[in-house]
């Protein structure tokens, strides 16, 4: 077995970035043979060189990153993979990556075929594993607001999910969430959310289901997406409509589920991880400000060096520059190199929700 810190390990995780997708390929199989039946420290510096990878070429990651992490759960155990990869972002200093990072694995999560197994775990909470599963990824997941509520909803957890959404309150509601948020509800029309969907026929089994959707029905501005969300509620708005009043959470709160074995505890401190969350997604929001604060700092000092008549530009990364403000919400820059397909929906979205976001009111 080759050993992490050999030449020849960094060389095979450099090919990746090979522009034939044949040789990144073969690549990928090399790489799944040596860690098939690695130890635990070994797989782990793999994630971990993966990452740093990812984090240190961002391009790779928006072009690659989607093929290398779904052929990797085909060739090695899907659930060894999001378990070791989960438990390296949560410790992740880097916030901003960690959050794009959770995104990517969170969309695979629940698009991939090849992790279909993975989300009939995460659909029945009713195991030990299972639950230890959950709480691994959820504790990850809270780099992205969106990602932990969609993880809820896998789970079919929605009176944690129903908590969630009042914490979003207390987040700045930008553009990029508000996307995440879009897109999110396109997938709820998906076959993977199918189960979803029917439980809507049982409101009084099910009543923070109805709490969940309508409050992202709040949360989005007067979009397609909101249309769509609305459409499917109202078609069980007679059945439903918050037809049983869920109870205020409390501290001691057990979150029954329908699916929950007789005779088996839950072990999940749900509350626990709802502190985590907010603490988290907290300490997010002060690292931005920070970075927005230290660009504005140096696009003034540089403005001053050049006589203030715009003689000298700061030259600055665009991923710590400042973003532009629009009505008061921060608008965060288009990423360059994308896809066009889904480069042109995401800056659609970005204009349509901007400018609605800029103040625009629905006529009276």
């Amino acid at each position: 077995m080759l050993a992490i810190n050999d030449g020849t390990f960094p060389a095979l995780l450099k090919t990746l970035s090979d522009p034939s997708e044949q040789v990144v390929t073969r690549d990928l199989q090399l790489l799944s043979q040596i860690s098939h039946n690695s130890e635990d420290d070994y797989f782990a510096s793999f994630m971990h060189s993966l990452l740093s990878l990812f984090s240190t070429d961002r391009r790779l990651l928006e072009t690659r990153g989607n093929l290398i992490i779904r052929h990797l759960c085909v060739n090695l155990n899907p659930e060894r993979i999001y378990r070791t990869l989960a438990d390296i972002l949560e410790k992740d200093e880097d916030v901003e990556f960690a959050s794009i990072m959770v995104q990517n694995l969170n969309n695979n999560l629940i698009t991939a075929p090849e992790l279909a197994e993975l989300r009939k775990r995460l659909r029945s909470l009713d195991t030990k594993d299972g639950q230890t599963f959950f709480v691994t990824l959820f504790r990850s997941w809270c780099h992205n607001a969106v990602a932990t509520f969609s993880l809820c909803l896998l789970a079919q957890a929605y009176e944690q999910a129903s908590n969630l959404l009042h914490t979003f309150a207390e987040l700045e509601i930008t553009v990029n969430l508000l996307i995440q948020v879009d897109k999110l509800v396109h997938l709820l029309e998906s076959p993977v959310f199918t189960y979803l969907r029917l439980q809507l026929l049982e409101p009084e089994k099910y009543p923070y289901l109805y709490k969940c959707l309508y409050g992202l029905l709040m949360l989005l501005p007067q979009s397609s997406a909101f249309g769509t969300l609305k459409n499917r509620l109202n078609s069980v708005s007679a059945i439903g409509y918050l037809h049983v009043a869920p109870r205020a959470p409390t501290s001691s709160t057990t979150y029954e589920r329908p699916t929950r074995l007789k005779g088996r505890t839950d072990d999940i401190k749900w509350m626990e991880l709802l502190e985590k969350f907010k603490a988290v997604q907290q300490r997010q929001q002060q690292q931005q400000y920070g970075s927005n604060n230290n660009g504005v700092s140096l696009a003034t000092s540089a403005s001053t060096a050049g006589g203030g008549n715009g003689g000298a530009t700061a030259v600055m990364s665009p991923a710590r520059a400042p973003t532009p403000t629009v009505g008061g919400a921060q608008q965060p820059q288009p990423a360059a190199g994308r896809g066009g397909g889904r480069g042109g929906a995401a800056a659609a979205a970005v204009v349509g929700i901007s400018r609605l976001a800029a103040g625009r009111r629905v006529r009276r």
